[in-house]
């Protein structure tokens, strides 16, 4: 008897929890609406995620298979817009050596041309240090868009590419 209870009240718990509505990756479940049963063979509360969450997912883990049941998901892989990629370039947090070099050589050039034009009392005393600046800060500019198109060659992100409301 006392089993029978603890059977009933383990399926009726089994049955709330595939009740809940949250997403699995976020763990979101303020936003039901935006949910879609996953396309893999998890069932439950497992089942549901958002289609943003599941394509973060697919790009960060670089994988296009279910982590729980390993069922491979119908996915694409689509180009970033090179905006998107140039913003990625330029927020990397990468110490660029040819960069700190320019300063250290920029800065006593500046003041050695103010200096020499000064004295030769030319009416533009700083336009060669002016010129070596913008064809160093020219240079890098090339530099920066020639890497960042190359590699927005080969970035991509991975979207789902089954419909809506979850059927292939």
């Amino acid at each position: 008897q006392n089993w029978k209870k603890t059977m009933e009240s383990a399926s009726n718990k089994t049955l709330f929890y595939d009740k809940l509505k949250f997403c699995r990756i976020c763990l979101d479940s303020d936003n039901t609406e935006d949910l879609i049963k996953s396309p893999c063979d998890c069932r439950g509360s497992l089942s549901n995620v958002h289609i943003s969450c599941m394509e973060k997912w697919f790009n960060t883990s670089s994988r296009t298979s279910c982590d729980i049941c390993h069922t491979e998901m119908k996915t694409s892989k689509v180009r970033r817009s090179f905006l998107e990629t140039f913003g990625k370039e330029l927020s990397k947090p990468v110490l660029d050596w040819s960069k700190v070099i320019l300063a250290i050589l920029m800065v006593p050039l500046n003041y050695l041309g103010r200096i020499f034009g000064y004295w030769s009392y030319d009416s533009r005393p700083d336009s060669f240090c002016n010129i070596l600046i913008v064809l160093f800060l020219g240079y890098f500019l090339c530099k920066l868009l020639f890497f960042t198109y190359i590699r927005w060659r080969t970035d991509y992100r991975i979207v789902w590419t089954a419909s809506k409301d979850g059927s292939e």
